[in-house]
């Protein structure tokens, strides 16, 4: 199935390749459909291709600072 036809969905399990020309908000589509992280598979990962809007960042640190929410990663990514 392509991304954008799995725009709104849940799915249990989601394959994510990394591989060849990716655009930011195609990942944030593709990992955002699967319904947790056990039904998630990603092959080829690059984390050259994984951005975060700067605004997201300072969002999420006036978030933390204010303690309006903790986020701590549940795993690491291996470069």
């Amino acid at each position: 199935m392509a991304i954008y036809k799995a725009q709104g969905m849940f799915i249990p399990a989601v394959a994510v390749s990394f591989r060849g020309r990716v655009h930011t908000h195609v990942v944030y589509v593709a990992l955002s459909r699967v319904k947790s992280l056990s039904g998630l598979h990603i092959l080829d990962l690059d984390t050259k291709k994984i951005l975060v809007d700067s605004q997201v960042v300072e969002e999420t640190q006036r978030l933390r600072q204010h303690k309006q929410i903790s986020l701590e990663p549940s795993f690491t990514l291996e470069s």
